[in-house]
């Protein structure tokens, strides 16, 4: 489930919005995977992204008829290189009748209130996971959570999909989870429209990502998390293969580096991990991207322009943002970033 935190997180969402400061990179520093391949490896992949629609581009323009569309692809994790391009895309969002986001600040108040009144959304109820789970693997978990600033005793009570989005965040970069003042694009260009009185939506209800997970049987989520702790090591490099991926603007490349390293893991059948990646690409990407389409489209009407910002997980592919609306008659052009 590791690959969950890195798109969306990219994909996964504002909820837990990972940051970074400037003196946490520095001292957190990851390696780029793509690095490690070799010119086959390198070979394959190319001609897999290749074969992809809309593979690259953090920027696009929809068109149809007079009205348009800006996508944004953004990233949730804070970085100097993010000012810049924030101040290229402040005129956008500026003249846009409208700013679509994943979640919205109306969204993430509401979800900060369930969070506060619904217990279970993250906390176990009638059982704990030392219960639940062999005493090798908990003692592993208990180990990896305490590495991360979380007492052992209250991690055993959190739901399993937690913290598996916790162990896919390294250990060295705990203590900036939610820095103030150190903020993803998203939440940039929110502070952007906040201030020029662009009014802002979210795509989809506050809670569907905690529906998503916790409709997921215990054994599974377990299961899951399992996953995630064989590969909690290996965090740091994925990070960093993320973001140097993003900044060159070829969010398929992460994607697909992504895919490898679940295919990767060992104890698993290639059948079993190609089914699993698929479901949650399914599930996280493929049917939030078509769910979104009629809120775009409804949030167009009556607007001359809008700008949507998600994640940048979400615009490429066959069923990705940018190819659903082409689908939908839109003209697409790739603008500057």
């Amino acid at each position: 489930m590791r690959f969950l935190r890195k798109f969306n997180g990219l994909v996964v969402g504002a909820f837990l919005a990972l940051t970074l400061t400037n003196a946490a990179q520095a001292a957190c520093d990851g390696t780029d995977q793509r690095k490690s391949l070799t010119a086959g490896e390198r070979e394959q992949l190319s001609d897999t992204v290749a074969n992809i629609p809309f593979a690259s581009g953090n920027h696009w323009r929809a068109t149809r008829n007079s009205k348009v569309i800006h996508l944004i692809g953004t990233i949730h994790l804070s970085d100097a290189r993010l000012g810049p391009i924030t101040e290229r895309l402040q005129g956008v969002v500026e003249s846009s009748q409208a700013l679509l986001l994943e979640m919205s600040p109306k969204e993430e108040e509401a979800l900060k209130a369930d969070m506060a009144s619904r217990p279970e959304l993250l906390f176990l109820q009638d059982q704990t996971l030392p219960e639940l789970m062999e005493e090798a693997d908990w003692q592993e978990l208990s180990e990896a959570v305490h590495e991360r600033g979380v007492p052992p005793m209250l991690a055993s009570r959190f739901q399993p999909w937690y913290l598996s989005m916790m162990l896919a965040i390294p250990p060295c970069l705990t203590a900036e989870l939610h820095a103030e003042g150190n903020k993803g694009l998203d939440h940039r260009l929110r502070d952007i429209a906040l201030a020029a009185g662009v009014p802002m939506q979210g795509m989809e209800p506050h809670d569907t990502l905690f529906r998503l997970f916790n409709d997921e049987p215990l054994a599974k989520q377990i299961d899951l998390m399992l996953l995630s702790l064989e590969t909690a090591d290996q965090s740091l490099d994925q990070l960093a293969t993320v973001k140097a991926a993003y900044y060159e603007q070829n969010h398929a490349e992460a994607w697909e580096m992504s895919r490898r390293a679940v295919m990767q893991i060992e104890g698993r059948s290639q059948d079993e991990l190609r089914a699993l990646f698929s479901e949650w690409e399914e599930d996280l990407l493929i049917l939030r991207n078509q769910a979104w389409i009629p809120v775009i489209l409804e949030a167009l009407d009556g607007n001359r322009q809008i700008t949507v910002a998600a994640g940048a997980g979400h615009l490429g592919g066959a069923k990705g943002i940018l190819a659903l609306l082409k689908a939908e008659g839109f003209s697409l052009e790739r603008l500057p970033f």
